[in-house]
């Protein structure tokens, strides 16, 4: 029998086991060998990414958020590095190159609220909202454009990590196109 097997650590350090095979025992040895200060993230960051910092764009095309967002105060059953993700982040991606401002605006056991902006050469892409979801201490999400995001807590500071991917990576065609940037956001 095989079994797709994915392990994760909780908040409060407990092994989290997901297979493919509901019946499967072979995972339960595991738990005697997990650290229980062992973080698990879901997103692999490049190995420059924690030395990134917050920093002004570049972009022709300076975005902004609505000034009449709201942000609602987070669940308070959430983990604090859940709910830190609450409140109005700004910064850039792509080297710079992108100006970004996201507002977490709702926040709960189940997942985010997010409003998004970005400013490149490119244009404005203002205001979109979307749904993320937290997976292994992140929240991930998709645009109504088709931009990918995932929010990462940075664990020497209080800054963001963030993932933006754009494109077709199925290659059902001959031509491969993904952009993938990376950024670090401040909260405002």
């Amino acid at each position: 029998m095989i079994s797709l097997i994915r392990i994760s650590i909780g908040e409060q350090g407990e092994a989290i086991v997901r297979n493919s095979y509901k019946n499967c025992f072979c995972a339960i040895s595991l738990f005697a060998i997990l650290p229980t200060t062992y973080a698990v993230a879901a997103t692999e960051w490049p190995p420059y990414q924690n030395n990134l910092k917050p920093q002004v764009a570049t972009s022709l095309h300076k975005t902004s958020l609505s000034p009449t967002i709201k942000i609602s105060e987070p669940d308070i059953k959430l983990p604090k590095n859940i709910s830190f993700f609450s409140g109005i982040w700004a910064g850039s991606i792509c080297d710079s190159l992108s100006d970004v401002k996201i507002a977490v605006v709702e926040l709960n056991i189940e997942g985010a609220s997010i409003i998004y902006s970005l400013g490149s050469y490119a244009g404005l892409f203002n205001n979109q909202e979307y749904s993320a979801t937290i997976i292994d201490g992140e929240l991930v999400g998709r645009t109504e454009t088709g931009f990918e995001i995932i929010l990462g807590k940075r664990s020497k500071d209080n800054y963001l990590n963030v993932k933006w991917m754009r494109g077709d990576d199925t290659q059902q065609s001959t031509e491969y196109t993904r952009t993938i940037c990376y950024g670090v956001l401040k909260r405002e």
